[in-house]
């Protein structure tokens, strides 16, 4: 087992632009070893019919359609350092 430093991608642009293109090829190569239980989408249109694309690169319970700073820090953050305990047990 290996482990991989964090990363944190924010993809922001008007429509037309590459977003998605670029997320699905950030997906698809640079974090393909990562399980999907272990990646976070927060997109406005992720969950709706207008943008489904990304939804099968991500467990479903961690796709969100809004946030705020206390979402941010009370919800992701914390499920980020219950990840990085469990994978700093299993290593040392």
């Amino acid at each position: 087992m290996s482990h991989k430093s964090v990363q944190s991608y924010l993809i922001s642009g008007k429509t037309g632009s590459g977003k998605t293109f670029h997320s699905t090829k950030i997906l698809e190569n640079e974090l393909s070893s990562i399980p999907k239980d272990n990646r976070f989408l927060i997109s406005p249109t992720a969950k709706d019919d207008m943008d489904r694309t990304l939804l099968p690169y991500f467990d479903e319970d961690n796709i969100y359609n809004e946030y705020d700073d206390d979402f941010v820090e009370n919800v992701i953050l914390e499920l980020v350092k219950g990840e990085r305990r469990e994978i700093y047990e299993k290593f040392y």
